[in-house]
Parts: C-alpha cells; sequence; structure tokens
C-alpha cells in the first residue's frame, strides 16, 4: 500500500529545529484528527467467582429448591457447572419447586394433575430419594449441551451426600450446563435488530484461588459480514469462492 502525502492522521513537527539557546529540540509526530475504531466484540473482565454468582442469581431465581452451584475447569481447560438442589418446602415468591419424591404420589392423584401424577411415578421409579420433577427438566435442558440432544437425566441429575458440621443432607447434583448459554440466557440472544448474539468466555491469568476471565459477546451478524469483506466466509460447496450476498 503506497503513503498517503495527504493523510490526515500525523505530520512532522519542530524536526531538526533549533531554539534561541540553539539546542536542538527533539521530533514529534501529531496525530490532528485520531481515526475511528469500529469495534465488532463487546467485552469484559470478570472472575470465576462472579461468574458463580451469575449461575446462582440466574437459577436461584427461578428454582426455590437450588441450594448452590460450583464453577470449575474440566481436564480440557472448558468451564463445567454443577448445580445443586435440596428438599425444601414450596415457596408464594414465584418460583417453582423442583424435587419430587416418592412420597408425594397420594398427593398428585387427590390433585388429578397429569404432570403431577407423572413427576410422582417418575419419583417412584427411580432408585433414589428425589428425582428432578419434569417442569425442571424442561428448563435446564435449555441449557445443558449433551451429544446429539440426547437428555439422559440418569446420568445429568445424580444424588449425593454432602456431610456438615451439623450432619449431613441429601443433594441432587446437575451436570452438563454450558456456560455459554448461561451467558446467553442472561445477557441476551439477540439485539434490538435481531441479530444474533454468539458468547465467549476465555482464562486470561490465574491468581491465587481465583481465575480473571475474558468474557465476549460478537453480533454474528457484523462476523459473517466481516467475513465475506475478507474472503473468509464459511463455503458448504468443493470450490473456493466467496459467496454472493444480494445487496437488495
Amino acid at each position: 500500500m503506497q503513503y498517503n502525502p495527504n493523510s490526515r492522521y500525523a505530520k512532522f513537527v519542530n524536526g531538526g529545529a533549533k531554539n534561541e539557546k540553539d539546542q536542538r529540540k527533539k521530533a514529534r509526530m501529531v496525530v490532528s484528527e485520531t481515526a475511528k475504531f469500529d469495534s465488532t466484540i463487546e467485552s469484559h473482565l470478570t472472575d470465576m467467582s462472579e461468574i458463580n454468582n451469575l449461575v446462582n442469581d440466574l437459577l436461584g431465581s427461578v428454582f426455590s429448591d437450588f441450594a448452590g452451584s460450583y464453577v470449575s475447569f474440566n481436564q480440557t481447560g472448558g468451564i463445567q457447572i454443577e448445580a445443586y438442589f435440596e428438599d425444601r418446602k414450596e415457596t408464594n415468591d414465584g418460583r417453582i419447586k423442583s424435587l419430587q419424591s416418592a412420597a408425594d404420589l397420594n398427593k398428585a392423584k387427590k390433585e388429578n394433575s397429569a404432570m403431577a401424577v407423572i413427576n410422582a411415578v417418575n419419583a417412584l421409579r427411580s432408585e433414589n430419594t428425589y428425582v428432578l420433577n419434569q417442569e425442571t427438566k424442561d428448563m435446564l435442558e435449555e441449557l445443558i449441551t449433551v451429544p446429539n440432544g440426547n437428555y439422559n437425566w440418569k446420568q445429568l441429575a445424580t444424588e449425593c451426600l454432602d456431610r456438615t458440621g451439623y450432619g449431613q443432607r441429601v443433594l441432587v447434583r446437575v451436570i452438563g450446563i454450558d456456560i455459554l448459554k448461561v451467558l446467553k440466557k442472561i445477557y441476551g440472544a439477540k439485539n434490538n435488530d435481531g441479530a444474533n448474539y454468539a458468547y465467549q468466555i476465555n482464562p486470561i491469568n490465574a491468581m491465587p484461588g481465583n481465575v480473571l476471565l475474558y468474557v465476549a459477546r460478537l453480533n454474528v451478524k457484523d462476523v459473517e459480514a466481516l467475513s465475506r469483506k475478507y474472503g473468509m466466509a464459511p463455503n458448504t460447496g468443493s470450490i473456493r469462492m466467496v459467496p454472493y450476498v444480494s445487496k437488495q
């Protein structure tokens, strides 16, 4: 690319000039008008504890018996989330109760509710004390990523025993929650124009007892436009080409 002598960005100032004391002044480059920085990514820094709080706020606002979560790194360096549920009394704050026990079968029959009976029958068939009800499974499936969309709840939700200084309690642990789906649920899947967002999260720096994370949100439409502009558009055919996109 050739140099443009009429460039508006920089000019040579005071180069080689001498002041009254016959001392040379150092040359400077002055930018009279800065260029516009076009961004295609929104981003911010956070840490593992803040991500854990986001997960807790999301699930705790929906499920009345949500007990907490644990966010960590798996063996491949990806972020994994474990969510825990504990049997608690129903609340009247709009949240739903997640756990169902076999003892609820009689109550379900009295309610004459098809969903309540299904949940209770599922509980009877389980070897565990508690199982997740169907409503909870439906909502958690929005956040869980599994191969081929096959949600095997016997593997995704398992019972565990938590021993504390005051005794022990039974918890139901749910795995497979996708951090990118959590971010999309919290921060939004689309912008005001209807364009889809894609999210990324990567570790930057490890600190004692914590990890600094870089979270980015990309406008998929903008990224695709840039890919076409620079000849990197995805192509499913055997011939390399930049696909034509009509501007009409």
